[in-house]
């Protein structure tokens, strides 16, 4: 039987801008945060600070360029406020997906991909497939 789970996450990476500040440029409430400093396994701390902003779709059962288009056209409304991140912090997309008894592809648009061009942002894919009988 074939299934998925997939998701898609903006986020901010800084030395320089707490997770409050990224907030107050943004006008958004992130999905999640972490502070330099913070302790995040026994024998290492976080390098930055992370604020992290969920797509819109929920996640599940759909294609990666479905929630990817639905949180680009969030990040449309915020030229401004991305460009004020842009010289002192790091702004990506991550889409993020989970593969059972399935091999799927994925289609980006020319569209698309400029859109997320425009807005200056990296995008990265985690895609973890698995067979049927070795899901987690």
């Amino acid at each position: 039987m074939e299934r998925r789970d997939v998701y898609v996450y903006f986020w901010v990476t800084s030395t320089d801008l707490a997770p409050n500040e990224v907030s107050g440029i943004l006008g958004l409430e992130p999905s999640q945060t972490r502070t330099l400093g913070v302790q995040i396994a026994e024998s290492r701390r976080a390098r930055n600070h992370e604020w992290k902003l969920n797509g819109p779709v929920e996640r599940g059962d759909g294609f990666i360029q479905d929630h990817l288009e639905a949180l680009v056209a969030v990040l449309e409304s915020k030229p401004r406020e991305l460009g004020l991140l842009r010289g002192r912090a790091e702004l990506g997309i991550n889409c993020v997906g989970y593969y059972y008894g399935a091999n799927p592809g994925l289609h980006l648009s020319a569209a698309l991909v400029k859109r997320v061009a425009d807005l200056g942002l990296s995008i990265d894919f985690d895609l973890y497939n698995y067979a049927e009988e070795n899901a987690p």
